[in-house]
């Protein structure tokens, strides 16, 4: 009877967790009588249904045209430094009895003049350009771009608009200094190849 019993005792262990095939969740130590639990494979959690509005589809589209001004104000603020530059060169050649003045910039003075250009169209914009990537969170999930702006002045106050913009000043103005100094530089270049082609 005694062996019986150890037989059993070592069938019923066979079907505990990590030795078993059926994976219930059995103690070894546990009554006779107490019944395995079958582990029941939980159900993936309910993705949540994405808007496919038109509405949703357009969001941040008042933002992205209204940030259409910030090359806008970059190439307005350049052209008139880079004349203002150009005529006062004019003036100290003219001083100094040189007639044949060059009316294209030095490389340094294009890549200074495009960092702060790019530098002036940063600070003015740069709060729609925070306001625009607040209303993509979730929190702000619906938000108008106003509302956004209102809710970053009420919480942050005025400095909460430019948070976070050393770094896109780092990012952006260098690139732009530097394509405007070589676009300044290779103009002319430019102009005399296609002068030679049309002849």
């Amino acid at each position: 009877l005694g062996g019986e019993g150890e037989v059993a005792t070592e069938g019923h262990g066979e079907g505990v967790p990590g030795g078993g095939d059926n994976g219930g969740d059995c103690d070894a130590d546990a009554a006779p009588s107490q019944k395995c639990q079958l582990l029941q494979p939980s159900s993936p959690p309910m993705r949540e249904a994405e808007d496919t509005s038109l509405r949703s589809l357009y969001s941040g589209i008042g933002a992205s045209l209204l940030l259409t001004i910030n090359p806008a104000i970059q190439y307005t603020c350049f052209e008139q430094m880079r004349q203002r530059v150009v005529d006062s060169l004019g003036v100290r050649a003219a001083k100094r009895g040189k007639k044949n003045v060059s009316k294209e910039l030095s490389a340094g003075d294009a890549f200074v003049l495009g960092a702060v250009s790019k530098a002036i169209a940063t600070v003015i914009t740069y709060p729609l350009v925070r306001a625009k990537v607040l209303a993509k969170t979730p929190e702000n999930k619906g938000m108008s771009l106003h509302a956004t702006l209102h809710k970053i002045h009420t919480l942050e106050g005025p400095w909460g608009f430019y948070k976070g913009m050393d770094a896109q000043l780092v990012k952006t103005v260098l690139a732009s200094a530097f394509s405007l100094m070589v676009k300044e530089k290779s103009f002319r270049a430019a102009m005399l190849m296609v002068l030679i082609f049309r002849s």
